[in-house]
């Protein structure tokens, strides 16, 4: 039991660690190269790959897209609640609640448990999770309604686009030439370690103020995860990778995207930056216990 709990703790904790002593020793990072590398090439090479290769079926597939798009609905009212009886900033704590790391925390941490089967059980999540938080989130954030341009940028996005195929390679069974099939396993094969470094790169970099606050609402979105992503799987009768994922996607912390988007939209980008940092080395804190919970 050791063993597999540092087999999959110490990949994930060495990454990050990497990039954060990386950021604090002064080296360079090409963050505006990397990050679009990351999220325009290698994740969706990773999703194309792994719906392809992967031994899971469409059914599969779209039962854990509505337990994604379950796990929103109820953690969005919960967090609700919770804002509404501690009278906090609506437009900046419902999205940080809602919308977690579920791409580059969430996806490594499948892979180590669960393998391929992992990564492309996640991939319905992260989907719905991303479309969510450009869209929903945005809209939370800014208290406007998504323009007719920001839903053709979202029909556009390499993510969406590499879902659709992936979907589509799925249900007709084609499969791709093996040259093909190589070249997308190797750009997969950036995508999670890119992900962890760059995390270790932003906590480096991102300050931390509004320590007491943070820490109250980093576990309150971990704590809220965690039951929500334990009812969703009794809901749905998950059992296996299915309910481990489920688990481990909805208890993920704050997303860093959340932070991006405050910059853009909102004032209170300190009290993002802190509730990003301090819920995210929670979770790593926590991930022995639901490692061991899920084993």
């Amino acid at each position: 039991m050791f063993e597999q709990l540092v087999g999959v703790v110490m990949p994930i904790f060495l990454c990050v660690m990497i990039g954060f002593i990386w950021c604090r020793t002064g080296q360079p990072f090409a963050g505006e190269t990397i990050t679009p590398l990351v999220l325009n090439v290698g994740t969706p090479a990773l999703v194309v790959w792994s719906l392809s290769s992967a031994s899971i079926d469409f059914f599969t597939f779209v039962k854990m897209v509505f337990a994604c798009l379950c796990v929103l609905l109820l953690t969005a009212a919960l967090a609700w609640l919770v804002i509404k009886l501690t009278k906090q900033n609506q437009r900046l704590f419902l999205p940080a609640l809602i919308f977690s790391n579920v791409g580059t925390v969430g996806i490594p941490i499948c892979l180590f448990m669960y393998g391929e089967q992992g990564v492309a059980l996640t991939l319905g999540f992260v989907t719905v999770m991303t479309l969510g938080h450009i869209t929903v989130g945005v809209m939370m954030m800014t208290g406007k309604p998504l323009s007719g341009v920001g839903v053709k940028q979202l029909l556009t996005q390499p993510l969406v686009l590499a879902t659709l195929a992936g979907v589509v390679l799925m249900l007709t069974g084609l499969q791709l030439p093996g040259w093909i099939n190589s070249t997308l396993g190797l750009l997969a094969g950036i995508a999670v370690p890119l992900m962890l470094i760059a995390l270790g790169v932003a906590l480096a970099s991102l300050r931390v103020r509004a320590w007491g606050k943070s820490t109250v609402f980093g576990l309150v979105r971990l704590v809220i995860g965690l039951l929500v992503g334990v009812l969703v799987a009794e809901l749905f009768g998950l059992t296996g990778a299915e309910r481990g994922v489920v688990i481990i996607e909805s208890t993920m912390p704050v997303g860093v995207m959340n932070y991006m988007l405050a910059e853009r939209y909102s004032s209170s980008v300190n009290d993002m930056a802190s509730l990003v940092v301090i819920s995210t080395f929670q979770a790593f804190l926590c991930l022995p216990l639901l490692v061991y919970f899920l084993r």
